[in-house]
């Protein structure tokens, strides 16, 4: 009997708990995340250097705000923008969000990739940290890195970003319209602007 519980003790197969792997992020969320990541540092070193005054004109944060984007007028400018797009035969993603970066609206029209409406979180973040029209904040901190001695934006975020406007009523900034999926970034902003124009009483 002994022997017999031995065979059976040896007999008895012994399960291995399997390691836990780690999620893996999407690579186009990665991606998104080190960009942003990369333009909030820039943006810091730009405003530490606003302080000790090298930089006297930097726009970095300094327009008025005001959070009141109503959503019918989030749709309204969404859809001017992806008719643009549509008259042109483009299939194009558009984003309209809030000062706060709360996307209000987001469109993804037929045959539009998905990474395109990640390209709008990231020209969105251009408008919402300077004001401007996503190109014009990219040639204003390209061209503020280089005189501050440091490497300018990437050759791919000169050519990629474009494409996002800010939205104001009355001089006030209330949020912001990107449009991603255009044979070019040029072309994207060329929509995001045809948007604003074709809801009256704002300017971009």
């Amino acid at each position: 009997m002994r022997s017999l519980l031995c065979l059976l003790v040896l007999t008895v197969p012994v399960f291995a708990e399997e390691p836990v792997q780690p999620q893996r992020i999407p690579p186009m969320v990665e991606e998104m995340m080190k960009h942003q990541h990369d333009v909030m540092r820039r943006m810091l070193q730009a405003a530490e250097a606003q302080e000790r005054g090298q930089l006297p004109d930097a726009p970095i944060f300094r327009r008025e705000r005001v959070d009141n984007l109503p959503l019918d007028l989030a749709l309204d400018l969404a859809k001017a923008a992806l008719n643009a797009c549509r008259d042109l035969k483009y299939s194009v993603s558009v984003t309209v969000a809030g000062t706060t970066f709360d996307s209000r609206v987001v469109l993804r029209d037929d045959g539009a990739t998905p990474r395109s409406v990640l390209m709008n979180d990231k020209k969105l973040s251009l408008v919402f940290e300077s004001g401007e029209r996503s190109s014009q904040a990219l040639e204003r901190l390209h061209r503020k890195f280089r005189e501050m001695g440091t490497n300018g934006m990437s050759a791919a975020d000169m050519r990629d970003l474009p494409g996002a406007v800010p939205i104001r009523v009355r001089g006030k900034l209330i949020g912001g319209l990107a449009v991603s999926g255009s044979p070019t970034a040029a072309r994207d902003e060329a929509c995001a602007s045809a948007g604003i124009q074709g809801v009256g009483g704002l300017d971009g």
